[in-house]
């Protein structure tokens, strides 16, 4: 949200911030979008985002004075729910997320059966049940897993990607960076605290608005019409 160093918040009023957007997304989740799960449509799709998003935060909310880590695991999977926003945004090809999803599935059933000898057959028979359930309902199934800087592309958040998620990742993963750097001092470790979660609150901002314009229902009442025309415009 704040371009500058001077205009960042404090961690505390971050999440102060971070709580308005839970509880604006809790209520589109109760108000609107609860009642479209499992319905296979763009509002089942968006919908299973704001859960997720809800969930992250009530993460992030415990978690934002905590190890850098936490922060980072949770501004790095709001990241990759605004990806997939701004990529059906665009092309509104909602149902290819279903698809991955199945895709995904398939990879981890094929590993297992790989792992556990003895039941090859009934790993077999899972595929072929989780194919003919998505025939059923007109859903196509890519031959191949994505990349999430693929779809970072796809959402135009391919400068995002290089700049924020990969830095985000040296602190989600065990990288030799977290193991091996000499200590941070405390007020170098709050500066990246703070950018951390200021990032957080600009993709909470822009899942929020998305998912608010899509559903027609704005408890927060911000200029949902004028914020995305803003947003849109900055996607490369």
């Amino acid at each position: 949200m704040s371009e500058t160093i001077d205009a960042w918040m404090t961690p505390e009023q971050y999440v102060t911030e971070i709580g308005r957007y839970r509880d604006w997304l809790g209520s589109l989740w109760t108000q609107y979008y609860k009642a479209c799960q499992l319905k296979f449509t763009r509002d089942d799709m968006t919908g299973r985002v704001v859960s997720r998003a809800n969930w992250i935060l009530d993460n992030l909310m415990n978690w934002a004075g905590e190890d850098l880590s936490l922060v980072a695991y949770c501004t790095r999977s709001l990241f990759e729910l605004v990806v997939i926003l701004w990529s059906v945004d665009r092309s509104d090809d909602w149902e290819r997320q279903f698809g991955l999803a199945a895709t995904d599935l398939t990879d981890c059933v094929k590993t297992v059966i790989k792992q556990r000898t003895g039941h090859e057959e009934e790993g077999r028979q899972n595929l072929v049940d989780l194919k003919q359930a998505y025939e059923q309902i007109g859903l196509v199934v890519p031959e191949t897993w994505q990349r999430i800087r693929t779809e970072a592309g796809n959402a135009g958040y391919s400068q995002e990607y290089d700049e924020v998620f990969q830095l985000l990742s040296k602190y989600v993963h065990s990288t030799p960076m977290v193991l091996f750097s000499p200590r941070i001092d405390a007020q170098n470790l709050n500066k990246l605290r703070t950018y951390f979660l200021d990032k957080a609150v600009e993709y909470l901002h822009t899942a929020y608005c998305l998912a608010a314009e899509q559903s027609g229902y704005n408890p927060a009442e911000i200029d949902v019409a004028a914020e995305l025309a803003r947003l849109r415009a900055e996607l490369a």
